[in-house]
């Protein structure tokens, strides 16, 4: 069961409005609740849009890398994390590139501003508390983002987990950490981890890919009779648009037979077992076009045109 889709509906068509949404993670002196933030990557996403007719991709805005400087020595497990993990983060570089907590602060407000849509990996049990810490400690109250979305909560929903310890059936990942996700979704790795700046970028490639999963194939009906084309045509075609993710073109037809192309996953669905290209060679010769993006193109600018 989807029980996450609503909230990631609705995360979704927030962006699309605010038109921009973040993608942060942060690195801590500890996984204590009053840990303190050594660094810290936002990233600003500008979300898929059409303009002109024309589908833009989702595209990075501008990404701010931070690291604090807390005014103490790193624990000592920290240090030995980082230099195991290759991280980058040291005592030398804190003390060389790092700003004050009050200086962060200001530097992330004015970044994503007072009520920014967001995201990240396991950001509601982690990241979201060591932001709100900073806004605290430097006496500017609590971070409230608008919402909030968190791809360890999505990859739980849409990901089964091995019920093995080190190996992985088909269909599985070993764990839910970003690394593993990366693996299983196929998504190529070039990233370090354990940097704040590479599990963002991470991140937001996995976020991307598990929201597809929650695109939903609709089944075909057993009891759906097969039909032909034989006296085919269109009656009109129009726009459904509740969200970005949800977008889709229905082509009404005599024949009662569903048809629409899917704009979010760049798909036809044609029913009934109608032939998909000798249909969808019909639909462009109606609609006087003769390619995918010539069909959405057209479709914007008329929104509804019939024949």
């Amino acid at each position: 069961m989807d029980n996450y889709r609503p909230h990631l509906l609705n995360f979704l068509s927030m962006a699309s409005m605010n038109g921009k949404f973040y993608c942060f993670d942060t690195e801590t002196t500890g996984l204590q609740a009053d840990a303190d933030i050594i660094e810290i990557t936002i990233t600003e996403i500008i979300p898929p849009r059409k303009e002109n007719g024309v589908i833009i991709p989702k595209s990075i805005s501008r990404t701010l890398d931070l690291f604090i400087n807390n005014g103490y020595p790193l624990p000592k497990e920290i240090v030995e994390f980082n230099e195991k993990n290759h991280t980058g983060i040291t005592q030398e570089r804190i003390e060389r590139e790092g700003v004050s907590p009050e200086d962060a602060y200001y530097l992330i407000h004015d970044f994503w501003g007072d009520n920014p849509v967001v995201f990240g990996q396991n950001v509601e049990k982690f990241d979201l508390g060591k932001v709100s810490n900073l806004y605290r400690k430097t006496g500017h109250g609590e971070f409230a983002p608008l919402i909030v979305a968190d791809t360890l909560r999505m990859a739980k929903e849409k990901i089964k987990k091995s019920k093995h310890k080190t190996t992985c059936d088909e269909g599985t990942t070993l764990d839910y950490k970003l690394a593993s996700l990366v693996k299983f979704l196929g998504i190529e790795n070039n990233f370090g981890f354990h940097s704040s700046l590479d599990d963002v970028r991470a991140t937001v490639e996995v976020f991307f890919a598990l929201c597809k999963l929650y695109v939903k194939e609709e089944p075909r009906p057993k009891d759906e009779p097969d039909l032909t084309l034989d006296g085919f045509a269109i009656n009109y075609i129009s726009e459904f648009y509740p969200s970005y993710q949800l977008h889709r073109i229905y082509v009404k037809n005599n024949l009662g037979a569903k048809i629409y192309y899917d704009i979010y996953n760049r798909v036809w669905y044609i029913g009934n077992r109608l032939p998909e290209k000798e249909t969808v060679d019909l639909i462009y010769s109606y609609a006087g076009v003769k390619t995918e993006n010539e069909f959405i193109a057209k479709y914007k600018k008329d929104k509804k045109f019939k024949k």
